[in-house]
């Protein structure tokens, strides 16, 4: 409530809990989930360290994957580490017979958990915001809770389905050519006849790309009622010109070499007596 406005239509269910105890799994009804979102908690009181964070995930991803609930509903599961290499440790060391097992089945409908490294995601936005600044306010538009987001279009839902249909046969290019406000940056495959394809998502493809039945579209927009209008104002006026001409611009390259140099302070070696020692100081 304090970080984002709720729809009135949108009721949001609490459960205070550790992810491992078995009756949380209960309570959060994990036999129907459809997603699971891993976070990994601020280094504080209760975790002193980014490593004591870690193994909390780790733990988490573990007792989930083991639980009989996500045996019988293999959803998708992603998972935030501070470390990498630990995450996978985590994942193989201790899933991994469940893992395997499964991918030998060829009936599986379900994707490897996706892990994701908060350190090294947020050095590189630091990064690349260092040498152009004006990305910021793009980082900033994409994560943060105002404005534009990410939406990700699914050919089954009925207020999708039809405009979706309507849009089969063209290409990202002429879809961002005929949108004003929405902005179309991929597709992805929504086809249960491919479950063992492991590229699903088609990120900023060629502009001769077509859209095409059994594909899902991904594009940034405020929120779903302008897409809707947005796809409908196309379906009704097919094209702005019969003619789309491609913009050839003549840009000079940087050839200088960059060199960053980044300071991070987070340490996972910290423990509670240098921690009393630095509230002491």
């Amino acid at each position: 409530n304090n970080i984002t406005k709720i729809p009135k239509n949108i009721t949001l269910v609490a459960r205070k809990g550790y992810a491992w105890q078995k009756s949380l799994q209960e309570k959060i009804n994990l036999q129907k989930a459809k997603q699971l979102i891993i976070l990994k908690p601020d280094v504080g009181q209760n975790f002193i360290t980014e490593l004591e964070c870690d193994v909390e995930v780790g733990k988490s991803i573990a007792s989930l994957i083991g639980s009989d609930q996500w045996d019988k509903n293999p959803c998708s599961i992603i998972a935030e580490f501070h470390n990498e290499e630990r995450g996978y440790l985590y994942l193989y060391s201790y899933c991994g017979d469940i893992i395997f097992k499964k991918m030998g089945k060829k009936d599986y409908s379900w994707q490897v958990p996706n892990l994701i490294s908060s350190s090294s995601l947020k050095n590189d936005i630091l990064s690349q915001c260092v040498n152009t600044p004006e990305l910021s306010t793009i980082y900033d538009n994409i994560f943060g809770y105002e404005g534009s987001e990410i939406y990700f279009l699914n050919p089954t839902i009925p207020k999708f389905s039809e405009i979706l249909r309507k849009q089969e046969g063209k290409t990202i290019k002429d879809l961002n050519y005929l949108c004003d406000n929405v902005i179309v940056i991929g597709f992805y495959l929504h086809d249960p006849r491919h479950k063992r394809t492991y590229t699903k998502i088609f990120l900023n493809p060629p502009i001769d790309f077509p859209y095409t039945e059994k594909f899902g579209m991904i594009c940034v927009a405020k929120n779903e009622g302008q897409i809707i209008n947005e796809f409908n104002n196309i379906i009704q006026n097919p094209t702005k010109n019969n003619e789309l001409k491609d913009l050839n611009a003549t840009f000079n390259s940087d050839t200088r070499e960059l060199k960053i140099a980044l300071f991070d302070y987070s340490n996972e070696e910290n423990n509670k007596d240098r921690i009393s020692e630095h509230k002491r100081n």
